[in-house]
């Protein structure tokens, strides 16, 4: 048996990709938890929005949201030269997801569909084609089920597929349906999302809805901490076509009284967040009931 233990600096790392909007170049920046250490890890790319980290192999993994998109890896303190791994499949990548059960990436492309491929860029495949125009942004992984979920902003509508992309659910305005939610974070059966200025906790029938914080402009990439007891996102302010002085915000959801906060100021046209993730893997389990999606999590040990 193999025992993975976490490093306590890289379980306190926060990821966030800086997009097209400023004076700065499109970039990918790193900081502890707490705001502190903020750096540049790379930079030079073309309008990054998907981000998945792999600590156990220290890499991280870019998706690019551009006419000839590429899918990147790089290492988390930007040490390694940055790989392209994939082109042709991921123009206009939208959110990234990386699979440790399979070692597979997943990704949204707003025009042709779902792609997954191994973490080498080799074996890439269109699982979901592009049906009826509909426009991907969000994606969600259950990699012990072996499934998928994603939506369409424009629409409203999820969807559940196999890794093999095969639809076995679909949930029609599920979401708002005017661009607003183009994120996606599950956690022990809570779901959170994004829509406009509010930030959203709801259960996964969507007969409950909270809203957290609104007091972002527009509120885009999220993640969780290891402990779950913070949430993370980013904030796109644009003022007259200029989003250099967007956020990356912070909520303590162990305070039902707290208001969110500029955890780092000054970032440019942010979307994608990852954290370090803890140490452990999840069994997620999507299923449609109701004219609601369904999903249920077990957590159990990594072996």
């Amino acid at each position: 048996m193999l025992l993975v233990l976490p490093q306590e600096a890289r379980s306190q790392q926060l990821f966030w990709a800086s997009g097209s909007g400023g004076d700065e170049p499109d970039r990918i920046q790193t900081s502890m938890f707490d705001g502190s250490g903020v750096s540049t890890i790379y930079d030079g790319l073309n309008n990054p929005i998907g981000l998945a980290v792999d600590p156990a192999n220290n890499h991280i993994y870019i998706s690019e949201n551009a006419t000839d998109g590429r899918v990147l890896r790089g290492s988390l303190d930007g040490s390694a030269p940055l790989e392209t791994l994939v082109t042709g499949a991921a123009d206009f990548a939208q959110e990234l997801r990386f699979d440790s059960g399979s070692n597979q990436l997943f990704w949204a492309t707003f025009a042709d569909g779902i792609f997954r491929a191994d973490t080498d860029g080799s074996n890439v495949q269109n699982i979901v084609p592009q049906p009826n125009n509909e426009r991907y942004t969000s994606l969600e992984v259950d990699g012990a089920g072996e499934q998928l979920f994603f939506s369409n902003p424009s629409t409203g509508t999820g969807w559940v597929s196999d890794f093999d992309g095969t639809i076995t659910s679909e949930v029609e305005d599920y979401f708002s349906d005017n661009w607003v939610t183009n994120s996606l974070l599950f956690d022990d059966g809570d779901l959170y999302f994004p829509e406009g200025n509010e930030v959203i906790l709801s259960d996964l029938q969507r007969t409950s809805d909270t809203v957290l914080d609104d007091a972002s402009a527009l509120a885009l990439g999220m993640a969780l901490s290891p402990d779950g007891n913070t949430l993370f996102w980013s904030d796109r302010v644009d003022v007259d076509g200029d989003r250099s002085g967007s956020f990356i915000r912070a909520l303590d959801l162990t305070d039902p009284n707290a208001d969110s906060i500029e955890l780092v100021s000054g970032v440019t046209d942010p979307w994608g967040i990852a954290a370090i993730p803890e140490p452990s893997t999840y069994v997620l389990i999507f299923a449609l009931g109701a004219g609601a999606l369904v999903l249920v999590r077990r957590r159990f040990a990594k072996k």
